[in-house]
């Protein structure tokens, strides 16, 4: 807190004035009401200039005040234990103890120990000019290094100043002419009941306050209110040049910006009923003001004087030891600064007070020989003049943020000037930015010229255009001289605004360049640290398969994929701490980060192969290796629907969802993740207590994925003619070979002891086949004849025949006839999406319904041949493979090299009837309505729904294998 403003001490033409016991009378219209405390009664002082400006001085139980010429006499003030306020008629006050501190016969010491048991509470830090302190009666000088005392009442001499460092670290510093009382400090680093109690009596003060601001109870006592202060830097002004009518005037209080930027706050609570608050003073540039009644005002800004600027100066000096004075001057106009404090480093001289500062001539007396072998005095004229030098820029730093207002501090601009303490600083040839000035109590001004006490105020602002790092040539003026330019280049750290990307719970997000937004006005390049990272973990990598714990990586590594987030699968909301630094080391401020909870799980397999799904159950993104995303989503023919009627109701129910368009009609009940088997299952409300839950399992080294659909009624009423409906969007390779480029062709629908339907749309231009597979006897495959969007699942165009194959632009589409489920029960249905290429991984291939030959390669395979004689081929390593639609006496079975067939074939390769016996009994292993047929090794073929009976050794082609 600071209080700043002259208390001069303009006597009038009274004469004097003497009021014995028979001229004073103390009744109750000598008491002030309402202005000062309760418990103690106000002898009014008819003048302020008298109560504030006299001496006091003791005779016997009489206090006398004394102003020049005049005198003021308080008969039997001390009689008694009890000392009464002393108060002008207006309000303004001086308590008992104050009075009892400044009386006292006048004599001067040197300082010393205080008598008695006095508390030691400081130490004068610098005394330019002349201090005292009246101690127990005594009129003591103080010089540096001197201690201070509790009760003592220091004051600055004419054209002096004094700093005084507590013993908790504040530091309380008095201009010309001020005078405080050190009412009471108590500070124990230690401790819990710190207090302080200072009373301001007149003049400019300002102070920083320490350690019992923070931590105890701190209390500031002006003639016209009382501070209470938690740690700030602080200006009061009590600025007596009495009006004419012999009011009090104003005291000024201001909050001032400390070296590091922050400005802090204090409360000021009326004099006479401490309970009551009378503002707060927390704006930096703003002036509070409050009148001897108690009336608390804010004042518009003005320009600081030169006297609060320097005191500021050396208070902030004295308590920042890394503070370099930016030297604050008035008399500059708007954009001076104050002057370089006394007690700081810089060089300083000071002058006679009645310097004009214009060459003079002085006269130097000197002994000089006289002839005769001895000397004589003589008197020699000397011409002295003023050299003023220029003052020097010695340091700019100044960093912005992109599109975000700086306030300038103290701290940002560093001059250095002998003989002047206060700039008016030029700015020219600005690029990337201007500076602002405060020119209201809420608006901002664009201004090429401001000074230190602007600074000093919190009233300069730079403001950076984004574009790149700002510059411009700084020059400081003091008025006389100018310095040399100084070129700035601004620090441009940069600033993360923003952090997007999601997880679902338990899965991974794989990051990139748009999962971190930074600001950087002049780099591009940075690098990332996270700390306090909650719910999961980052993690990075160097080839894209082996991933390790990590808390820093690049905006490279997140262009090229290899940073991810890993969620623990918890409740709580993943977050983390992030900071970026740029190629030129400087960092931004740390980002509180939170990651989204996904509503969309991304599920990847060894083989490259991956598929979205959506809480809602939207299945998307299906990519592997050579393609684009087959599946393109987000379109409107990307759906499925599902229709029922309850009990004998002709009206059915249909709940039809574009997910990934925003359509959704099913109420979501919640999605889990299984990262171990690659699963998600999102649960759907159907209404009428029908559920929907929908399972989709991408196998660890499959180029499909298979879903699984359980339709619940928990209804107490059976659901008829339900129906489910699947239809997505046949462009499935757009994104790298454009739109219109498919073939639609419905390889199968069940027929008689059949039990798939196949749909396909082939891109021939990448030769990718897409094929959905319903896998059962109640599934319908077609292609949507009347356009694109197929939502209907009673629609009889879905169920049509269109041209096969079709190069028109129609949707594929699987519709399962589930028929009736009765309440409380459920159904479950499946079907598989496709690539349809054979690889070594899991494939699902399908053939047509022509004579085809599948070979399964390598992996766990199912293999669909649909109609025509088709021969499906194994060889050692096929992994453990199904045929669905195996046809005894016309597909066939080849086997290529395997030691376990048998070796005797005829001219036709079919094993011999002997040789086909005997391997039948020891490799065929009947399982439910299955037939599965163990190969070399771990090996094996699963023939659904057929039986050891139905086979032959026609069914097989054997290509006998080799020791070796």
């Amino acid at each position: 807190m600071n209080y700043a403003g002259p208390f001069a001490s303009n006597i009038s033409n009274d004469g004097p004035v003497s009021l014995t016991d028979h001229q004073f009378k103390l009744d109750s219209a000598g008491h002030l009401q309402g202005h000062a405390p309760a418990d103690h009664d106000a002898l009014i002082v008819p003048d302020a200039q008298l109560l504030f400006s006299s001496d006091f001085s003791r005779l016997g139980d009489d206090l006398i005040l004394s102003n020049a010429d005049r005198k003021f006499v308080v008969p039997d003030y001390f009689h008694g234990e009890k000392r009464a306020f002393l108060a002008t008629p207006d309000g303004a006050s001086l308590s008992g103890d104050v009075v009892d501190a400044l009386t006292g016969h006048v004599q001067y010491a040197q300082a010393g120990p205080a008598p008695g048991a006095a508390r030691d509470i400081g130490q004068v830090s610098k005394v330019v000019g002349s201090a005292t302190v009246i101690r127990n009666g005594v009129v003591v000088e103080l010089h540096n290094g001197d201690h201070v005392f509790k009760g003592d009442v220091v004051q600055a001499g004419v054209n002096s100043s004094c700093t005084i460092t507590f013993v908790d670290g504040s530091v309380f510093g008095l201009s010309a002419n001020a005078r405080m009382l050190l009412n009471d400090m108590v500070y124990d680093q230690a401790g819990a009941s710190n207090s302080a109690l200072i009373s301001l009596v007149r003049g400019t003060i300002s102070f920083v306050a320490g350690e019992t601001a923070k931590h105890g109870d701190m209390k500031v006592e002006t003639p016209v209110a009382t501070m209470g202060i938690r740690g700030t830097a602080v200006l009061v002004e009590i600025g007596f040049e009495i009006p004419s009518d012999g009011k009090s005037p104003p005291v000024n209080f201001q909050v001032l910006v400390e070296p590091d930027g922050t400005t802090g706050s204090y409360i000021v609570y009326s004099k006479s009923d401490p309970s009551v608050i009378l503002g707060t003073v927390n704006k930096a540039g703003q002036v509070y003001s409050v009148s001897g009644d108690g009336t608390f005002s804010n004042l518009p800004s003005t320009e600081m004087s030169q006297v609060a600027a320097t005191i500021i100066q050396q208070v902030f000096t004295q308590r920042f030891p890394s503070y370099v004075p930016t030297t604050p001057q008035s008399g500059g106009g708007a954009g001076s600064t104050p002057p370089t404090p006394p007690g700081s480093d810089v060089p300083q001289h000071h002058d006679d007070p009645g310097n004009s500062g214009n060459p003079t001539t002085i006269p130097i007396t000197i002994n000089v020989p006289d002839g005769n072998g001895g000397t004589k005095t003589t008197t020699v004229p000397v011409g002295v003049s003023v050299v003023d030098v220029a003052p020097t820029i010695t340091g700019v730093t100044l960093s912005v943020f992109k599109n975000a207002p700086t306030l300038l501090t103290p701290s940002n601009v560093t001059v250095v000037d002998p003989d002047n303490s206060s700039f008016t600083f030029s700015v020219t040839n600005l690029a990337h930015g201007h500076f602002e000035i405060k020119s209201g109590i809420e608006s901002w001004a664009t201004t090429t010229t401001f000074t230190t006490a602007d600074i000093l105020l919190g009233h300069v602002r730079f403001v950076a255009d984004g574009e790149g790092a700002p510059t411009f040539t700084l020059t400081a003026n003091d008025g006389h001289l100018s310095s040399t330019p100084v070129n700035v280049v601004v620090a441009a750290p940069p600033a993360i605004d923003g952090v997007s990307f999601s997880v679902f719970p338990g899965g991974i997000t794989v990051l990139d360049s748009s999962s971190i937004y930074v600001s950087d006005l002049d780099s591009s390049v940075f690098t990332f640290h996270v700390s306090n990272v909650e719910g999961g973990e980052f993690q990075t990598t160097t080839d894209g398969i082996h991933w390790s714990d990590a808390d820093t990586f690049t905006s490279t590594d997140l262009t090229d994929g290899h940073v991810r987030f890993v969620s623990d699968g918890g409740e709580s909301t993943p977050s983390f701490k992030i900071t970026a630094e740029d190629d030129t080391h400087l960092t931004s401020s740390t980002f509180d980060a939170t990651v989204g909870v996904s509503t969309t799980e991304h599920l990847t397999n060894d083989a490259g192969v991956s598929i979205d799904v959506s809480d809602a159950g939207a299945t998307s993104g299906f990519t592997f290796p050579g393609a684009g995303n087959v599946t393109t989503p987000g379109t409107p023919e990307d759906r499925i629907a599902l229709g029922y009627h309850i009990g004998e109701s002709p009206c059915a129910i249909v709940h039809n969802s574009a997910p990934l368009e925003g359509v959704d009609q099913f109420g979501h009940l919640g999605a889990t993740v299984d990262i171990g088997t690659n699963t998600v299952t999102t649960n759907l409300d159907a209404g009428n207590h029908v559920t929907l839950t929908q399972t989709v399992t991408l196998g660890a080294d499959a180029n499909y994925f298979t879903t699984t659909i359980k339709i619940a009624n928990d209804g107490d009423t059976a659901i008829n003619d339900v129906s489910f409906l699947r239809n997505i969007d046949p462009d499935q390779d757009v994104a790298v070979n454009g739109n219109y480029q498919t073939f639609n062709q419905v390889l199968q629908n069940p027929d008689s002891d059949e039990h798939v339907a196949a749909v396909s749309a082939t891109g021939p231009t990448s030769g990718v086949n897409v094929v959905l597979v319903g896998l059962g006897d109640d599934w319908h495959a077609t292609f949507y004849g009347s356009g694109l969007t197929h939502s209907d699942p009673y629609d009889p165009d879905a169920f049509g025949q269109t041209p096969d194959p079709t190069t028109s632009d129609q949707s594929i589409t699987l519709i399962d006839n589930v028929g009736t489920i009765a309440a409380h029960s459920s159904v479950e249905i499946t079907y598989l999406t496709t690539a349809n290429v054979a690889t070594n991984g899991d494939n699902a291939l399908i053939g047509t319904s022509g004579n085809d030959t599948i070979d399964g390669l390598g992996g766990n395979d199912l293999l669909i041949g649909l109609g025509g004689a088709d021969n499906f081929v194994f060889a050692k390593g096929s992994g453990n493979d199904t045929i669905l639609d195996f046809k005894p006496g016309t597909d066939t079975i080849e086997l290529d090299g395997l030691m376990s067939a048998p070796q005797t074939t005829d001219a036709n390769d079919h094993p011999s009837t002997t040789d086909f016996n005997t391997w039948k009994a020891s490799a065929f292993e009947t399982v439910g309505n299955d037939l599965l047929i163990h190969l070399d090794g771990h090996d094996t073929v699963l023939l659904k729904n057929v039986t050891s009976a139905s086979l032959t050794a026609n069914d097989f082609i054997i290509h006998p294998g080799t020791s070796a």
